[in-house]
């Protein structure tokens, strides 16, 4: 069973600090640390990519309020929702998201926390904000572990050398974890009224 801590100590280790035990011991540097860098680390962590075990669809309602910027439809953006995908009036759900985000369409705005868009009837494909690290694939949680390391060894260790070198473990970790990812969609059905962010 993993758990935050368990991420924040895989980080500790490979800058050379020992772990720790809860988040919320007094006077523990490391856990301090830790603990304002593992939230922010998470969810930039997957943002980076639109992660199979955080994708989540849901109809959007709309909002009372009237679109901006000549925008149709104005919606309402689902709660817990880090990073909205793929918008569509489509029965199926789009599943290779991959490839419609390299389409580079960019036919809806994310606008004061609402999605607008000229698609009626609209549901949203999007990152969901995940915080049960049981949900986080392996490949995820090491990236995450390296990039927690680059936020938290300057303060412990003051190495300059060895946060250089962990941003380059974490986006060379995070490559990994992308690749292993979007290996796991293997679906190539075309999908109609799609846009993409």
């Amino acid at each position: 069973m993993a758990t935050a801590i368990d991420i924040c100590n895989d980080a500790l280790m490979f800058i050379g600090q020992k772990p720790i035990t809860d988040f919320n011991i007094k006077n523990n540097v490391p856990s301090y640390y830790c603990t304002q860098a593992y939230d922010r680390a998470r969810k930039a962590t997957l943002r980076a990519h639109p992660w199979n075990f955080a994708f989540n669809v849901k109809a959007l309602a709309l909002s009372s309020e009237d679109p901006e910027f000549g925008y149709t439809y104005r919606y309402q953006m689902p709660d817990m929702c880090l990073k909205p995908i793929v918008i569509t009036n489509s029965l199926s759900v789009p599943t290779e998201l991959h490839s419609l985000i390299a389409s580079g369409n960019t036919a809806f705005m994310v606008y004061q926390k609402n999605i607008l868009t000229n698609i009626e009837s609209a549901k949203l494909a999007y990152t969901e904000d995940i915080e049960d690290p049981n949900k986080f694939t392996d490949d995820y949680r090491i990236a995450l572990a390296y990039l927690i390391a680059a936020f938290v060894v300057m303060p412990l260790a003051k190495n300059v050398g060895l946060q250089q070198n962990m941003i380059a473990m974490y986006r060379q970790s995070l490559a990994t974890a992308k690749g292993v990812d979007a290996s796991e969609n293997r679906t190539t059905t075309a999908d109609t009224g799609v846009s993409v962010r």
